[in-house]
């Protein structure tokens, strides 16, 4: 192999060119490996967090209402269904992740309100039609159904608007 940098008298002048070559493509090719890595876990960290929240928002309001004698009536977990649509998102559990966290930011006023005081066409209309961004993609959310329970269950579609669609 002959490197045009160094007349073939210089052996050593070679093989340190070759080793520093060797030495930029192995740095270059940790560093991706490592950026995979790193991306893997920042996913995992904010949905770790996102738990951490909604879990700590219902200890919140379950804290506030174990004294009251109907306890059973009382709304003590909010779950978001989201359905998106058929296109193929990039980043597909992040935008996922953040529509449901937007979703029970809508509705968290529910969490700790008595069944009987609640009127479910209002709930309905809390998410219905709300435009929402996530991860810089837009959505129109379409409550598909609704339960009202203990365990209140919202089934959401997520309508993705195409920005040149608009135009």
């Amino acid at each position: 192999m002959r490197l045009f940098f160094f007349p073939s008298s210089y052996p050593f002048a070679q093989a340190l060119a070759i080793f520093i070559v060797g030495v930029i493509i192995g740095a270059v090719l940790s560093t991706l490996v490592i950026g995979h890595q790193l991306d893997k876990l920042h996913g995992e960290k904010n949905m770790l967090e996102a738990e951490m929240a909604e879990k700590e928002s219902k200890i919140e309001a379950l804290e506030g209402k174990v004294s009251e004698a109907l306890r059973w009536l009382i709304v003590q977990e909010i779950v978001i269904e989201i359905e998106l649509p058929e296109r193929s998102f990039a980043d597909e559990k992040q935008v996922r992740l953040e529509l449901e966290k937007q979703g029970k930011e809508l509705v968290k006023s529910i969490r700790g309100k008595r069944l009987q005081d609640l009127d479910a066409e209002v709930v309905w209309e809390i998410i219905d039609g709300r435009n929402v961004e996530a991860l810089s993609y837009q959505f129109v959310l379409e409550m598909r159904s609704l339960i009202l329970a203990e365990k209140s269950v919202f089934y959401i579609y997520a309508q993705y608007v195409d920005p040149q669609q608009e135009n």
